[in-house]
């Protein structure tokens, strides 16, 4: 098997605290693509990311979004020869030899996979510890997916005009129509943190809400009725329980989170633009 494997990390107002996540599996990559999306700089911070070995900063001078950013990413190590990328988020780190396990588990299988994940410990989250080596899964998320390139080259890379949420599960869905499996390895690890996840009393049970920022809940609603009217028929058994999460994140945010009134108006809009086909981005519209 060939490993030649590149690495891209998109990122969005960073902290110091990304770059201490990076390390924790840079030595893994051949280079890491660091990709900044965010359209105001801290030339200091930035200084400290293109101090690191193997790496090479890119910055489109404005958020082009998630999907282009990784797009980018992946043509970019297409051509440069890479056959493996590895996605990653900037508030995820690597447990150790979190990519060895993964590449060792993917020896074990053929050509009949397109992307191999770790298995996430989610920041203030339930933990969790399965009991099988490896699994089938339906989806996985951006952050320490091990993606094939000579397969994203044959199928299409992320669908851009989702721009920011779903573009992971699109591109899994789309993967499995063309006949391949996403396997997670579950004594691989990543760290990972979704929103600002705490715990909160729900009468006799826990419960956790995400605090996204309202802007996620345009994107969220939208591109997820586009994944249904795109794959329902194909997934049913995902999109079923996908929405029974759903219904029980909106009752979350309703009950827990802040600026609830601005998030059911962003969700209001977002089926609305769902309606009308609209693909723009919020920035668009307010310009």
């Amino acid at each position: 098997m060939k490993n030649k494997i590149a690495g891209v990390v998109v990122l969005y107002h960073p902290q110091i605290s990304s770059i201490e996540n990076i390390k924790t599996y840079l030595d893994d990559l051949d280079v890491l693509y660091v990709f900044d999306n965010s359209p105001d700089y801290c030339m200091e911070l930035i200084a400290e990311f293109k101090e690191l070995k193997n790496t090479v900063y890119m910055s489109l001078g404005k958020n082009v979004g998630i999907a282009s950013a990784l797009n980018y990413a992946a043509n970019r190590a297409i051509k440069e020869g890479y056959y493996f990328l590895l996605t990653m988020d900037q508030d995820s780190y690597a447990a150790t030899g979190m990519v060895a396990t993964m590449l060792d588990c993917a020896a074990q299988f053929d050509d009949s996979w397109g992307i191999i994940i770790p298995f996430q410990k989610i920041y203030n989250a339930p933990d969790m510890n399965p009991a099988m080596n490896f699994e089938i899964v339906t989806v996985a998320i951006t952050s320490g997916s091990l993606i094939r390139l000579d397969i994203l080259k044959k199928i299409g890379g992320f669908l851009e005009k989702l721009f920011i949420d779903y573009v992971d599960i699109e591109y899994c869905l789309r993967l499995q129509i063309n006949g391949y499996k996403i396997i997670r390895v579950n004594k691989a690890l990543l760290f990972h943190k979704i929103g600002d996840l705490f715990p909160r009393k729900f009468f006799s049970s826990v419960v956790y809400p995400v605090n996204h920022s309202p802007n996620r809940y345009f994107y969220q609603t939208r591109n997820r009725l586009y994944l249904r009217k795109l794959y329902k028929e194909r997934f049913p058994e995902y999109f079923n329980k996908e929405q029974r999460i759903i219904r029980g994140s909106i009752i979350k945010m309703l009950l827990y989170e802040t600026h609830r009134y601005e998030k059911m108006i962003k969700i209001f809009q977002g089926f609305f633009a769902f309606l009308h086909d609209d693909y723009s981005t919020i920035s668009d519209k307010l310009e």
